[in-house]
């Protein structure tokens, strides 16, 4: 059967406004593409380039080169093949809960490792189900089980199978008798697990939580992570003090010492033993040399080291300390997003869930250097070019010049980017992985984290540069960019001081707007207020017009007497009114112009209060609210950031009535569709042009959408006493849709008779609900 379309009105009906007029509707949809860029984060199968995977922390090898990943946030497992096909093996994306079974039966709940054994079985590190499995294969697929600890039951007990318990486990390792050893993390100890289930702790004390060598239970660990075992069953584990222990089996015994690092020290420095430093190692894996390998995490590199002697020489294998992000190369070229988890291949690749990048890297080593590929899923970047070819990492704010440019604040590459009318995507300011202060040309220019960008009606860009504590203008001359810092200081301690240029102070300036008199607004996030910056002369004054420095709050009231509670987002309409996504308090502002003064309301959510209702004022709910935008007939825009939806307020006399037009309530994804059938991940930003579409920036996903308007028939509503006269035009087969609440699920047909007449289609209701929503449905 054809899927039919959905003209949404978002109209809604309350009784209490009930009178004898008529109100024409035009019924408007939205059709979302992704403009430019491509989520990094899903759960497609398919071939490596094409699979996606969703914040991998666990990656193993078996006998036979396939890998198996524990894909953490879908709460699945899936495997990788020589011959590049991704699949899933159990557990069902996005689906997380406790259950054994075959294949997709089972359920995971945020997997965090996974491990081979040598007869081809997996064991999987069940984390917040507080269990380990086991993936036993049979033909085609794979039966899941549980080995040891009892699911959702949090706790330390030695004993067998179910009747041990443990403790947010993390990662485990096998030794070639079948032994599992596992770090225990919130226990503090390590672990083992007999190929029958018998589980015993066999170094630590329970509880210690910090780093202290000695045997068996005379030793102590600080939030054990990582773990691995070499060919002689030495274990090696990544202590949570920034430290690497060896367990080496003497007996019964277990002898605990510390290799490399120092406790509670963190650096990235190379050199032997404990003259090396790590910043929150986790994942570690050993090659058949006896080479140690290390995820340092915090760091963003992977690290070795080589046995020297009875010491450790470490040496940084990929990556740069510090610097995040997805480029393949060798050495310090490469980039990570955060490296945990890590296996070897039985060619001695280093194979790494790189967990933030969303995807699985390969390290070759080659002689000392580590040369650094991607092996299935894609991760954020910086590329330029067309539509999906680009990458984008982390857009945040977003804005539409006349000509239908749009300008893209690339936060994490601190860089500024530019989608021409013709999709493709350039690097217009800023270098990707460079941020810093820099006035310049283009690339020659630096920003730090841009948070949003404005363009006023001489096409001239401004940023708020957050981490810069400062406020750019970005000047067309030609092809090139001249970026001028027009108002802050980067040098200086962020603070909320008005005055000219870069006398005014910042603290943290993420949303920006910018008027038809080329005044620009700010919302000084950390500094809880709302600047206005004005051209004087040849100079940008800063004043602050509401809100009180550093003083957070939600009352309402005029200029500094109002308080704020770090806005982020904010928009100015033709009037001169401004509106603010007042982000931690849940709730949309308005500061309305009253001579040199500025009169603070809140025109729609509640105070501390999230959730994601629609209705009139404080009915409504947001939820994290960052973006905000108005249109050129006065409708707002609301990115509600944290229910992964798209909101629209809509005047009514002195009311504001919310409707949801995009996006699932906090169902997080990057499905192109129609209105709710298109899925968004923490959308930030939000921009209409002047027919009306609506460009958003998807941060999570990393990508730039577009909602071109669908204009449906037109519908008229009717007030007459207690009944609702609806009439639209008999073409098309439109069939009228109701629902209470607008979410996805509550449109039905409207029972309720109509008659033709005059090619027109009239009905008469009278709601049952203190609020109603319609919409017509086409063929």
């Amino acid at each position: 059967m054809k899927a039919r379309n959905t003209w949404n009105i978002c109209f809604a009906v309350f009784l209490i406004l009930l009178s004898n007029r008529t109100s024409p509707v035009s019924a408007q949809t939205y059709d979302f593409t992704t403009l430019a860029g491509s989520a990094s984060q899903g759960s497609n199968d398919g071939t490596v380039a094409n699979a996606r995977f969703f914040a991998p922390q666990g990656v193993t090898v078996d006998v036979q080169d396939n890998v198996y990943v524990a894909d953490s946030d879908n709460s699945d497992i899936r495997e990788i093949t020589p011959a590049g096909v991704v699949t899933t093996i159990a557990g069902q994306a996005g689906v997380s809960g406790y259950a054994d079974g075959t294949g997709t039966n089972a359920l995971f709940f945020l997997p965090k490792s996974i491990v081979a054994d040598a007869s081809g079985n997996l064991y999987v590190v069940d984390t917040w189900n507080e269990v380990i499995r086991k993936l036993t294969p049979a033909g085609s697929t794979w039966v899941v089980s549980t080995l040891a600890g009892q699911a959702g039951v949090a706790g330390f007990a030695n004993g067998a199978g179910t009747n041990a318990a443990f403790n947010q486990p993390t990662f485990a390792t096998v030794d070639g008798a079948g032994n599992l050893y596992v770090a225990d993390q919130d226990n503090d100890v390590i672990r083992k697990i007999t190929p029958l289930g018998l589980v015993s702790t066999i170094a630590g004390q329970v509880g210690s939580d910090v780093s202290l060598d000695g045997t068996n239970d005379t030793a102590q660990f600080a939030s054990p992570d990582g773990i691995t075992v070499d060919g002689l069953t030495n274990l090696y584990v990544t202590d949570g003090d920034n430290t690497i222990r060896r367990m080496t089996p003497v007996g019964t015994n277990w002898v605990v010492t510390t290799i490399s690092g120092q406790a509670n020290q963190y650096g990235s420095a190379d050199g032997l033993g404990t003259n090396a430093l790590f910043s929150g190692p986790a994942g570690l894996t050993v090659d058949t040399n006896d080479n140690l390998y290390v995820a340092d995490a915090f760091n963003k590199t992977v690290r070795k080291l080589a046995p020297l002697g009875t010491n450790w020489m470490v040496s940084t294998l990929a990556g740069q300390a510090g610097a995040q992000g997805s480029a393949d190369g060798t050495n310090s070229a490469a980039r990570f997003g955060s490296p945990i988890g890590l296996a070897t291949d039985n060619a001695g690749d280093v194979l790494v869930a790189d967990v933030n990048n969303n995807n699985i890297r390969e390290i070759t080593p080659v002689g000392t250097n580590g040369v650094v590929t991607t092996l299935a899923g894609i991760g954020p970047g910086a590329a330029d070019g067309p539509g999906s070819e680009a990458r984008f990492w982390s857009t945040t704010g977003i804005a539409v010049d006349a000509s239908n440019n749009v300008f893209v604040a690339d936060a994490y590459n601190s860089t500024v980017r530019e989608i021409a009318t013709n999709g493709v995507v350039s690097t217009i300011a800023g270098m990707a992985g460079s941020p810093g202060s820099s006035d310049g040309t283009n690339s020659q220019a630096r920003f730090y984290y841009p948070q949003d960008v404005a363009v006023d009606n001489h096409d001239n860009v401004y940023v708020a540069d957050i981490f810069n504590n400062t406020v750019r203008k970005m000047t067309p001359t030609g092809t090139n960019w001249v970026v001028t810092t027009l108002a802050g200081n980067s040098s200086a301690p962020p603070a909320e001081t008005d005055g000219a240029g870069t006398n005014a102070l910042f603290y943290n300036p993420t949303g920006i707007a910018v008027d038809a008199n080329t005044n620009l607004y700010v919302t000084d996030s950390s500094g809880e207020t709302i600047r206005k910056i004005s051209l004087v002369g040849t100079n940008w004054v800063v004043t602050t017009i509401a809100g009180s420095a550093q003083t957070s709050g939600s009352t309402n009231g005029i200029g500094t007497n109002a308080l704020f509670f770090e806005p982020h987002g904010i928009a100015v309409d033709n009037a001169s009114n401004v509106y603010v996504a007042d982000t931690v308090n849940d709730t949309i502002r308005k500061l309305s112009p009253l001579g040199t003064n500025w009169v603070v309301t809140t025109i729609a959510g509640q105070p501390g209060i999230s959730g994601s209702s629609d209705g009139p004022g404080a009915n409504a709910l947001f939820y994290f609210p960052e973006g905000i935008a108005v249109d050129k007939i006065g409708n707002l825009y609301v990115a509600d950031s944290f229910n992964d939806t798209l909101r629209r307020l809509t005047p009514s006399g002195t009311n504001w009535i919310s409707s949801t037009i995009a996006g699932q309530v906090q169902i997080p994804g990057s499905a192109d569709g129609i209105d709710t059938n298109a899925l968004f991940y923490i959308p930030e930003g939000i921009a209409p042009d002047n027919s009306g579409d609506l460009y958003v920036a998807d941060t999570y996903n990393n990508t730039v959408r577009l909602g071109r308007v669908i204009s449906g028939p037109p519908l008229q509503i009717s007030f007459a006493g207690a009944q609702l006269l609806l009439s639209w035009p008999d073409t098309g087969n439109y069939t009228l849709q109701t629902n209470g609440s607008l979410s996805a699920a509550g449109w039905a047909d409207c029972g309720n008779a109509f008659t033709t007449a005059n090619g027109t289609n009239n009905v008469a209701i009278t709601p049952a609900n203190a609020q109603l929503f319609f919409r017509l449905a086409g063929p």
